[in-house]
């Protein structure tokens, strides 16, 4: 009884996940008042200060990043095979849904199970 019951929390959790990345995935520019600055600075960093009018003002210094920087190695690694019309979503399902999974994966390893 107990890992079906943990069977269906799962399956509520991944539908409920699903439908949290529709907008992420449905919409360009998502109404977030600092993804429009974190997308630039993806940009930059996946290939962007390669660009001739851009290349004299900005550079790439990894040496004063030290925080929260996962985003920006994501986007510097992907950038040349991928566009930023795949990098932004795909960075900001990941900042969506790692923190709940984390949750979710703690919850079950102290419990025993999926649990509401």
């Amino acid at each position: 009884m107990e890992k079906s019951a943990s069977r269906v929390s799962l399956l509520f959790i991944l539908i409920a996940a699903a439908i949290s990345l529709i907008p992420v995935l449905t919409i360009d520019i998502p109404p977030m008042s600092d993804y429009p600055n974190h997308y630039a600075r993806l940009w930059l960093l996946a290939g962007g200060t390669h660009d001739p009018a851009i290349a004299p003002i900005y550079q790439v210094d990894w040496g004063t990043a030290w925080t929260n920087v996962m985003i920006d190695v994501i986007a510097a690694l992907t950038g040349p095979f991928l566009s930023m019309a795949v990098i932004g979503p795909l960075v900001l399902s990941l900042a969506l849904l790692l923190p709940a999974t984390g949750i979710a994966i703690l919850n079950r390893s102290l419990f025993g199970g999926f649990h509401w």
